[in-house]
């Protein structure tokens, strides 16, 4: 998507960055149940 500044990407569930290119992995900050 373009903005004022260049691009913002929209990206999917569990990704960020500004190209979508980091893995937000929700168990680091909440471990899982089971392991």
């Amino acid at each position: 998507m373009n903005d004022s500044q260049g691009f913002n990407c929209l990206c999917p569930p569990y990704f960020t960055g500004k190209q979508c290119e980091e893995i937000i992995n929700p168990c680091l900050s909440f471990p899982c149940v089971h392991g």
